[in-house]
């Protein structure tokens, strides 16, 4: 695999502008030294110089004089070395505005303080290279613009005696379409900047003497590759993430699922060390590297799920013919790490383990198609209130479903209910995970020679990517997708009813749930009212109400998520506001979820799924920021029964409901206030932790 990194294109051509200025003080040689005392400088500059001085210099001297026949005022004056001096005068010395011509064409044209260049002023050179900005004893300093001959280069920033230091623009082509920005320390690149090459490759990140050093992202537009990570002189060196992009690829494609991707340890700009790369069609490998390949311990997953944990040797697994795994069967297979289901280890738990596998098989194509369509849906809340993002993925590397479009099939497929919410599906997922990457570590622990720190600190750190848990812009691969599915089962039946068997809950879900409803359109019109553009723009122009509201009700907003029990006391607080129109508990349940399943060829009882309200205990599942929209939009739906648009019913209830709900909250208060809604029997719902210090209105009680 060729290195990117090695782009002829990746240092700008050679600055037009290196050299300074020939220096330019012009002071007659018999003036006085200058004091130590920095504070009598200027005072001692600005001392009248003795005419006889001023004739030791000067050829010959056109122009206005003072009382001692010094020049004073407008004068040109001719230099013995041949330099000219044509402007204004002061007691003898050039001072304010004029122009200086060098005896070898060179001019500066700008201000002088006291036979001193210093000021604002333009440099011109011979070859029609000009500076302007400003200058200090002859020299750039301060602010200032450099242009090459012919206008072909430019330097724009900050200058400290004669050099390029601090901020600066220096373009390499007269299109400007060249160019590093960012600072500069004694002439060079040195800091944060962007250099953009004549290829159209872009680095961004840390410099040190002209050479990419600390962090730092390149994008190779021409290769389509990028590296974000470590750098040492302009190599890849310490921990960073490499992707070979490809955006000319259909999402929801089982083939070709994301970008090939390395995570890991670099070294000159090799893969060196410890490090994961995800290839494009969702095998994974984790292990040690040198030279560019895997070499030494690993782990390797293939797209179906298999895993071959050992030595690589020059990128090969000794004994095994490349791309072929001799000791598996020929046929297509899927293979499940649900061990921490079932934790049978027993014939028997392997024989069911097998069953389960087989009857993947079965679905195996109905599950791709479904998986294509979900992976390319664009009208779900999860991807932000704005929803324009939606599935145009902010990070073109994955063309996988992710857990948002995986949340709409739940919920298209009314796989969710009050036994198993998306929040707690997300958690499922999340054990998952880390199921996945323990067995990964164990593997690692069990081996007698065992790598650095780095190899172990990986599962611990990294694997979520800087997700958190109920990230809805998660990618989820296809093998990850039917595993998920069949714990989802799991969780959904085999938990409420110990005698449901996995394969049994899997069937259940496969042929119950996602072959009579996945893909289908037009089955709940208010469903498909809430993704039409002009109620997402209705939601995004409201984004920071509503966000408000949530921060304000959810004791784990930051998560990203709120109990039904606080979502029951908001129905509750607002309905204070408004037409004080008020909901009973099973209301406001309903609220929260689309609507429910018809029952398909089992009954719920089979099962041990009972959906009504219970002893209290649904009050503590947890709803996503995505449901807690979709379950205004259906409250404001309630609250206004007029025939017009969802997004006017939304606007009125802003107005009338959500505006003076928050307005209420502004007033200041003392104490902390108890909320208390009833309606359950015999049971209380308190909410002790939000609220504090405010004055409220009266209570509805419900």
């Amino acid at each position: 695999m060729s290195d990117p990194s090695s782009d002829p294109s990746s240092l700008p051509p050679a600055d037009p502008a290196q050299a300074p200025p020939p220096s330019t003080t012009v002071v007659p040689p018999s003036e006085p030294v200058e004091p130590p005392k920095p504070k009598l400088k200027e005072q001692l500059q600005s001392l009248p110089l003795d005419a006889n001085l001023s004739k030791l210099i000067m050829l010959s001297y056109v122009g206005e004089q003072d009382e001692e026949n010094r020049a004073d005022g407008q004068g040109v004056a001719k230099f013995n070395d041949g330099h000219i001096y044509e402007g204004n005068w002061k007691t003898g010395m050039m001072h304010g505005k004029g122009k200086y011509t060098f005896s070898d064409g060179v001019t500066y044209a700008g201000q002088f303080t006291y036979n001193s260049i210093t000021g604002v002023g333009v440099y011109t050179w011979n070859d029609k290279s000009t500076y302007s900005g400003d200058v200090k004893d002859g020299l750039r300093h301060g602010k200032g613009v450099f242009t090459a001959p012919d206008g072909k280069g430019m330097y724009d920033g900050e200058w400290v005696n004669g050099r390029r230091e601090g901020e600066g623009t220096i373009y390499y082509n007269a299109e400007k379409t060249c160019y590093y920005q960012g600072q500069w320390k004694d002439n060079v690149r040195s800091g944060k900047g962007v250099a953009v090459y004549p290829s159209g490759n872009k680095y961004d990140g840390e410099w040190k003497a002209n050479r990419k050093n600390g962090k730092g992202k390149m994008e190779w537009i021409d290769v389509n590759e990028s590296y974000e990570g470590s750098w040492v002189d302009d190599k890849q060196s310490g921990y960073g993430i490499h992707v070979w992009l490809d955006g000319d690829v259909a999402h929801g494609d089982t083939a070709r699922q994301l970008c090939n991707q390395y995570a890991g340890q670099w070294k000159a700009g090799v893969r060196e060390g410890i490090g994961t790369f995800q290839y494009a069609n969702g095998s994974e490998y984790h292990g040690a590297w040198s030279g560019n390949v895997k070499h030494g311990y690993g782990v390797f997953t293939y797209p179906d799920g298999h895993v071959y944990e050992g030595p690589f040797v020059n990128d090969r697994m000794p004994g095994r013919e490349e791309g072929s795994r001799a000791t598996e069967d020929v046929a297509p297979q899927l293979k499940l790490n649900i061990s921490d289901l079932a934790e049978d280890e027993s014939e028997e738990g392997k024989h069911q383990l097998k069953l389960i596998e087989n009857l993947l098989l079965r679905y195996n194509s109905e599950l791709k198609v479904v998986y294509k369509h979900y992976s390319g849906v664009t009208n779900g809340l999860g991807f932000g209130l704005g929803g324009e993002e939606s599935t145009k993925k902010k990070n073109e590397v994955v063309f996988t479903m992710n857990m948002e479009q995986f949340r709409i099939l739940c919920k298209e497929c009314k796989l969710l209910d009050n036994s198993i919410t998306f929040a707690m599906v997300n958690q499922i997922f999340y054990r998952m995970r880390r199921h996945h990457a323990l067995y990964i570590s164990s593997a690692w622990e069990d081996k007698e020679t065992k790598q650095d720190d780095s190899g172990a600190v990986y599962y611990a750190d990294q694997d979520e990517n800087g997700m958190g848990v109920n990230d809805l812009e998660r990618p989820l691969l296809f093998r990850e997708f039917v595993e998920g599915l069949t714990r989802v089962a799991y969780h959904k039946y085999c938990i409420i009813n110990k005698s449901v068997t996995v394969k049994t809950a899997l069937r259940r879900v496969v042929e119950d749930h996602i072959r009579v409803y996945a893909t289908q359109t037009g089955l709940n019109a208010f469903e498909d009212k809430m993704t039409e553009p002009k109620v997402k723009l209705g939601l995004t122009s409201n984004a920071g109400l509503l966000s408000a509201v949530f921060e304000k009700y959810a004791k784990k907003a930051e998560d990203g998520v709120m109990s039904k029990r606080e979502f029951l006391i908001f129905v509750a607080d607002a309905s204070c506001f408004g037409n004080k129109k008020s909901y009973t508990p099973e209301e406001v349940m309903a609220f929260c979820e689309p609507s429910k399943p018809e029952h398909h060829h089992h009954h719920h009882a089979q099962f041990g799924v009972e959906n009504g309200l219970d002893d209290g205990a649904i009050f503590k599942n947890l709803m996503l920021k995505a449901e807690f929209l979709e379950a205004v939009c259906r409250l404001a739906n309630a609250y206004n029964t007029n025939m017009v648009p969802l997004q006017e019913k939304l606007k009125t209830y802003f107005v009338g409901v959500l505006g003076p709900l928050m307005d209420n909250f502004k007033q200041a208060g003392v104490g902390e206030t108890k909320i208390f809604v009833t309606g359950l029997e015999g049971q209380k719902v308190v909410d002790k932790d939000i609220k504090k210090g405010l004055q409220r209105p009266p209570r509805r009680i419900l």
